[in-house]
């Protein structure tokens, strides 16, 4: 529905999605390869991180140099965070701990609940760290 709502500029039902998605999943509207939130990418100037914004942040995040850039930033803070909770992480470990918080936002850390919950996104993630140990050695 939102697709087709931006795709034909009919405003009230784009507003209607966003309404209902901010009652679901407050601030969890994302964009482009990297999936950066529309709240993210208006702490990088891209949008208000709200509806008056939101395809200001789109339109910047469609744009490969620009999601790159944001994805990139954003994936070496959730790092920091990562070293900041555990500081013994190292290697493919903290590779796999700044996917997870890059991906769950706020939660707290890895628990047995949340690889549970995200068992799929966890088996993505290593298939991706040993895809890049095959790019780069």
């Amino acid at each position: 529905m939102a697709l087709s709502a931006i795709a034909t500029n009919d405003w009230e039902v784009l507003r209607i999605v966003y309404d209902d998605i901010q009652q679901r999943l407050p601030n969890d509207i994302s964009f482009g390869y990297g999936q950066v939130s529309i709240v993210l990418a208006a702490r990088h100037g891209l949008g208000d991180g709200g509806w008056d914004g939101l395809l200001t942040a789109r339109s910047a995040l469609f744009d490969g140099k620009t999601n790159l850039r944001i994805m990139a930033n954003h994936y070496r803070n959730t790092l920091d965070i990562a070293l900041q909770r555990e500081p013994s992480l190292t290697g493919d470990d903290l590779l796999l701990a700044g996917m997870c918080i890059y991906n769950g936002g706020d939660v707290p850390g890895r628990s047995a609940w949340y690889d549970d919950k995200y068992a799929a996104n966890i088996m993505a993630y290593r298939a991706a760290i040993e895809w890049a140990h095959e790019l780069v050695g």
